[in-house]
């Protein structure tokens, strides 16, 4: 009877070890997969900020050389407002050929250098969108990156419903024409 009970007390608590250490590396996959998706929207503002950097160097090197410039800092921004833009470190514009109001692909995948792009196979668990809102004035542009991962399809969910629970993260950004004469 005692080699019974023995028997019964080590196995339940082997299983209670199995249990924890089963329980604790589904928290560490959630925030292993967390903490990538906020660096994919940190990087979508990133290289959203980058293409309008380039555009004011651009434009400062025309002035110093000729006195005058036709570039504008959100020069390959899409014409207007938009919500689903797809940008990578390959893209060096956003134009309206990389944004739409229909059903854009924005599954990122990883390169043979391990950068997540859109494009290529095998696909990650990850999507990433960029939303593009210009002020009535066109001075000023709102950016925010939405990134999801472990969803079906590209079934972005409203900003107001972005969060951990339903694996979606967010940034925001506001981008001003700094530097111009407006």
């Amino acid at each position: 009877m005692e080699v019974i009970i023995s028997v019964f007390v080590l196995s339940t608590g082997i299983i209670g070890v199995f249990a924890v250490i089963n329980s604790s590396m589904i928290y560490s996959l959630n925030a292993s997969n967390q903490q990538i998706a906020v660096m994919l929207a940190q990087e979508g503002i990133e290289l959203t900020r980058n293409i309008r950097d380039n555009n004011w160097a651009k434009r400062k090197f025309e002035m110093e050389e000729s006195g005058s410039s036709s570039i504008s800092s959100f020069d390959n921004f899409p014409s207007g407002d938009s919500n689903n833009c797809r940008i990578d470190k390959n893209s060096i514009d956003m134009n309206n050929s990389k944004c739409s109001n229909g059903v854009n692909h924005k599954k990122l995948s990883l390169d043979g250098n391990n950068f997540y792009i859109h494009g290529g196979s095998p696909f990650t668990k990850f999507s990433r969108k960029i939303e593009v809102d210009f002020d009535d004035s066109e001075d000023t542009v709102i950016i925010t990156s939405v990134v999801i991962w472990n969803r079906n399809g590209n079934d972005f969910p409203s900003i107001a419903d972005c969060n951990v629970v339903n694996k979606c993260v967010f940034n925001k950004a506001t981008l001003t024409k700094w530097g111009e004469e407006l």
